[in-house]
């Protein structure tokens, strides 16, 4: 089984990693949503012609986005992306990346950029390593948090309830 164990209340759960497909070509994002569903990925498949409406990008881990034809509904749908979900991963599937625009992708933030035709086996594996760093940034974010409440609670322990209060001045780092 292709999952991520999710740092959660419940570590012995694992998620699927969840795929946002978005591609001009039905027949192509149908194939991919088959060979992603049967690696245990939640795969949804957003394509312009639904209307333009954006499914919930904070339950995305990885934007899977075929840039052959890329539209500009599509590239709406990767500025919104950063806008709400910065930690999603994207990786992009083009048929003709020329270098000027493979860079200009990834100094963009794009994950990866695979040259078209690619094996499912390479599309999963890279939507794997994509969704693998996404989790470890949330984990991270999660336990940066975490120990920044834990220094507020000792900062008020500490200082008397107040955080940031201070005793007399020039008194840092006498013992009492």
């Amino acid at each position: 089984m292709t999952a991520v164990r999710l740092g959660s209340a419940s570590p012995d759960v694992a998620q699927p990693i969840r795929v946002l497909v978005a591609s001009g070509d039905r027949i192509f994002a149908d194939h991919l949503c088959t060979c992603l569903a049967a690696k245990h990925m939640a795969v949804t498949v957003w394509t312009a012609s639904a209307g333009g409406r954006l499914p919930d990008l904070a339950r995305t881990d990885v934007l899977l986005v075929e840039t052959y034809g890329l539209d500009e509904a599509q590239r709406d749908l990767l500025e919104s992306l950063r806008d709400a979900a910065p930690l999603v991963e994207v990786v992009a599937i083009s048929s003709d990346p020329a270098v000027e625009d493979v860079v200009q992708a990834l100094r963009a933030g794009v994950f990866a950029v695979l040259e078209y035709p690619v094996s499912s086996d390479v599309i999963v594996h890279e939507i794997t390593r994509a969704g693998e760093r996404k989790r470890r940034a949330e984990q991270r974010i999660r336990e940066l948090d975490g120990e920044a409440r834990w220094g507020e609670t000792a900062a008020r322990t500490a200082g008397g309830g107040k955080v940031g209060s201070s005793s007399e001045p020039g008194e840092e780092g006498r013992e009492r």
